[in-house]
Formats: structure tokens, sequence, C-alpha cells
């Protein structure tokens, strides 16, 4: 037999499991990816251009240690 607290907490966990999923469905669809090309805004500031160039550089790298 299972006690009553171990009951609520399996509704509970079941319901946030549910809420959670319902949000993700929810805002996936919505949420557009936004992609910032280095090349195509020229009037960004240098140190940003050269962060996103090395950031650029170490995702590369990572993904050919992965592969």
């Amino acid at each position: 037999m299972v006690s009553t607290s171990d009951s609520l907490t399996i509704i509970f966990g079941c319901l946030s499991l549910l809420l959670t999923y319902i949000t993700a469905a929810y805002f996936n669809g919505r949420t557009p990816s936004i992609y910032i090309d280095i090349e195509q805004n020229p009037h960004m500031d240098h140190n940003a251009r050269e962060d996103m160039m090395m950031e650029e550089i170490h995702l590369r790298r990572w993904r050919s240690l992965r592969e």
C-alpha cells in the first residue's frame, strides 16, 4: 500500500514533468535562433568581433575533438 505522502509525491512529480514538457514544446517553436554573422556586421565593436572569432575557433576545435 502506498502512503498518502508517497502518492502526493508521485502526483506532483508527474505534474511537474508534464508541465516541463508542455512548456518546452510551447517555447521551442516560438523562440527563433539568432545567429550573428561577423562578416555581415561591420559596425560591431572590435573586441566583440575578436571574441566571437575566438569562440568560433574554440567551437570548431571542440567539434573536431568530439568526432
